[in-house]
């Protein structure tokens, strides 16, 4: 499932493509212990976690990480969020979003 493989990466020390190494992470231990609390967190919420995780838990985010692994967690959980939003359609066994799309226009029409 997207929401478990998701988690499990947001737990992980990476930054873009490569991993963070201690000299880059500047939050001597509490990134680490932020980026625990992640899977349970998201593993307990409903499909759709990742389109407002942010905002849900931006206390934790925001002081859970030191300022280099803070802006590289964002992003990921941006593109989390991108494709969670995306699958959607098929996670409720929908249409693709164009047709849906098609369709809603056809409606107004």
């Amino acid at each position: 499932m997207l929401q478990n493989r998701y988690s499990l990466s947001l737990s992980m020390n990476m930054s873009d493509d490569h991993f963070e190494t201690e000299e880059t992470c500047e939050g001597h231990g509490k990134c680490m212990m932020t980026r625990q609390k992640i899977p349970d967190i998201i593993t307990g919420w409903t499909v759709a976690c990742y389109l407002d995780f942010y905002r849900e838990h931006q206390g934790l985010i925001d002081n859970g990480f030191c300022k280099t692994c803070r802006p590289a967690f964002l992003r990921r959980q941006q593109q989390f969020g991108e494709e969670m939003w995306s699958a959607l359609p098929f996670i409720f066994r929908l249409d693709a979003w164009t047709d849906l799309d098609r369709q809603k226009e056809k409606s107004w029409v």
